[in-house]
């Protein structure tokens, strides 16, 4: 399920005993962006790019310490830097502190978070939205209607359009909604809705926007009582038709995408007796059906991103999972002819102790993260790296002519357009851009509204007008400002320095220069030899308050009363709450009574994956099926892939699958 959402990290990421990576075949090679030593960046619990402003990229290191008693008061701490799309280098750091849950995800200069919240005795969904260019955090807005003290309304799945958010949440037992609420708002939007009544595969679930879609459409897809399922549907009149998609096969994996001409899904269904992955592809105008057959070692699918009027398919070599390295590739797809594009380019093969992160621009390029992991808990990573893998779709080398590329039209659903025509595009645009035929270009940062790119008519709160200059530049730190005087007060975390606010080093919430704390936040404590916060973790420890004192532990340990993390009793433990025994399990086990972790085989010696915190197999070998969530009982004669002894999914080599779902051998 596509999730944009993190839990203290968002991104598709690939932890990687090696400490290296080698690239190959980008537009731009990744080069270094940071220090080792920069621990504001090397020494947190996330990194990651994403676009804080439209269109632009930064590089964002994230702290959080959480708050197991109320996680909507968990601490934040963010450091980040602008990214200069051409040079791949970046500014200087900016940094913000606050309070909020854990699932975030960033939108024109606001950090916003969803979480379900249950402080009165009554379960509710809220959205919180923090500035990050300063000023105060918005009330909390509750976005259910929930009156089930038993019942905990959960975020499926999000979309956005322009700068309105659309929330799909579970609101009762099967009954998927949808809200919306404009970012910068305090108010939720008019007209939530129902899309289906029936919703048994909460992670199934994805939403997609893309410019073949108009302003008022978003593209779902879902799997319901083991049926694929997709709709179109309008946020407008709040209209869903939900339509069964044929030729769905429940082994299929499935993903939705939306382009600028094209919408459906992408699916692959492992074919094991000719070692293949079968690719099938369906768009707005055609059923789903295959395309493409490829080889299993090379060929499994890892990521869709929409590029333009095509589709960029990213693979993994997956025979070399298990292996010291891992490669990766990626093809890009011509959806008006379904044929490939571009053919098959190899880009990365990484190895077990490093990552990376994608992110790709909304209309502009695909970028990679690439770092090397910490080698001890306590270590600090190294070697961040930032490339672009794919420039632009607007800088491909078409085969397409000049001619035939500008007769074709953008979709009504341009960014920051209110008016648009066929002939010419958009004519008028919202506030906050300014018209560029045929499109609306969103005006600088801190910009609330321009005339061009260069040209500030007003700004943004926490952002002052230069007159001369027609620039707004940031306040950010600042309590006090005259135009006279500049600054002469700063906020907590900054000092004052030349009319400026200069935020104070890693973990200090109040100094006295940008090498001398005075008081540490939270998880920091204050070394009085060097005048600086340090966070100095023991072992097994994944959060701390001091060198002595842990409050959250890795998985495999857990917290005694002395606030010490100690190894759980088994190996086999993912975690525990003392050393009697395991509350679940790790891969390959599963939890038995009395807290012990077996392995899959004592259910059953044909028993290949089982739950992890109960005895329950989930997948037998080929050829067996599950019976009554614990044995392992044989298809019938003939049968390859089954779901019981009456329904033949596939035939062995030599058989076909008759009328009944059985199978009968070829004479």
């Amino acid at each position: 399920m596509r999730k944009i959402f993190v839990v203290i990290a968002l991104a598709v990421t690939l932890r990687c005993a090696f400490s290296a990576y080698e690239t190959k075949n980008y537009a731009k090679d990744p080069i270094s962006i940071i220090e080792d030593s920069d621990i504001n960046f090397t020494n947190m619990s996330a990194l990651r790019l994403d676009s804080l402003t439209l269109g632009e990229v930064y590089l964002l290191s994230q702290k959080v310490q959480i708050n197991s008693e109320n996680i909507s008061a968990s601490k934040w701490n963010i450091w980040y830097k602008k990214l200069d799309a051409k040079t791949l280098t970046i500014s200087s750091n900016d940094s913000v502190a606050f309070t909020a849950p854990l699932n975030i995800f960033f939108y024109n200069n606001y950090a916003i978070f969803i979480n379900s919240d249950n402080d009165t005795n009554i379960p509710q969904l809220r959205l919180y939205q923090i500035p990050l260019n300063g000023g105060a955090a918005l009330s909390s807005v509750t976005l259910s209607k929930n009156r089930n003290k038993s019942f905990t309304p959960v975020i499926a799945d999000y979309a956005m359009i322009g700068k309105t958010v659309y929330i799909f949440y579970i609101a009762s037992y099967k009954r998927l909604k949808v809200i919306n609420i404009r970012l910068g708002s305090s108010t939720v939007g008019k007209g939530e809705f129902t899309v289906t009544a029936t919703f048994d595969s909460p992670a199934s679930l994805q939403v997609v926007w893309g410019e073949s879609l108009s302003n008022n459409q978003l593209f779902a897809m879902w799997i319901e009582n083991q049926v694929l399922m997709e709709s179109v549907i309008d946020v407008s009149k709040r209209t869903v038709t939900p339509t069964v998609v044929g030729a769905y096969d429940k082994a299929f994996y499935c993903l939705a995408y939306a382009t600028k001409k094209y919408y459906g899904e992408v699916c692959v269904k492992g074919n094991f007796t000719d070692n293949t992955f079968d690719y099938y592809i369906k768009t707005n105008t055609t059923p789903l059906a295959p395309l493409v057959s490829y080889p299993t070692e090379t060929s499994a699918l890892y990521h869709l991103y929409a590029y333009g009027p095509y589709l960029v398919v990213i693979f993994i070599d997956s025979t070399t999972i298990s292996s010291v390295s891992v490669s990766y590739s990626y093809e890009i797809w011509n959806l008006d002819t379904l044929t490939p594009f571009k053919d098959r380019t190899y880009f990365l093969n990484i190895y077990h102790n490093s990552t990376f992160n994608f992110y790709k621009v909304p209309g502009g390029g695909l970028y990679t993260l690439l770092y090397d992991n910490r080698k001890e808990v306590n270590d600090t990573i190294s070697n961040v790296k930032i490339g672009l893998l794919l420039d632009s779709y607007a800088s491909l080398d078409d085969s397409e002519s000049t001619s035939n590329r500008s007769n074709q039209t953008s979709s009504p659903g341009t960014e920051g357009c209110t008016r648009w025509n066929v002939a010419s595009g958009c004519t008028s645009c919202q506030t906050g851009y300014f018209l560029q035929v045929p499109r609306c270009i969103a005006c600088p940062v801190g910009c609330s509204n321009c005339s061009d790119a260069d040209t500030c008519t007003a700004c943004l709160p926490g952002y002052l007008l230069n007159h001369s200059t027609a620039k707004c530049f940031v306040t950010k730190g600042c309590s006090n400002w005259t135009m006279e005087e500049g600054c002469t007060c700063c906020q907590s975390g900054f000092f004052l320095q030349d009319q400026q606010c200069i935020a104070c080093p890693s973990g200090c919430s109040e100094c006295r220069e940008t090498d001398k704390c005075l008081i540490c936040l939270s998880g920091f404590y204050l070394d009085s030899t060097s005048a600086q916060c340090i966070m100095s973790c023991p072992s097994g420890c994944s959060n701390c308050s001091d060198p002595n004192t842990c409050i959250i532990c890795l998985p495999g340990y857990y917290l005694n009363s002395q606030d010490n993390c100690v190894q759980c009793s088994s190996k086999h433990c993912a975690s525990c709450d003392d050393q009697n025994g395991c509350t679940s399990c790790i891969n390959g086990y599963y939890l038995f009574s009395g807290g012990i972790c077996f392995p899959c085989a004592m259910l059953d010696s044909k028993c290949v994956s089982c739950d992890t915190t109960s005895a329950k197999c989930l997948e037998c070998e080929k050829g067996y099926y599950i019976s009554q969530k614990i044995k392992c009982l044989a298809c019938s004669a003939g049968c390859e892939i089954c779901a019981d002894d009456a329904t033949c999914r596939k035939c062995k080599p030599n058989h076909y699958l008759n009328l009944n779902q059985g199978c009968t051998p070829l004479h």
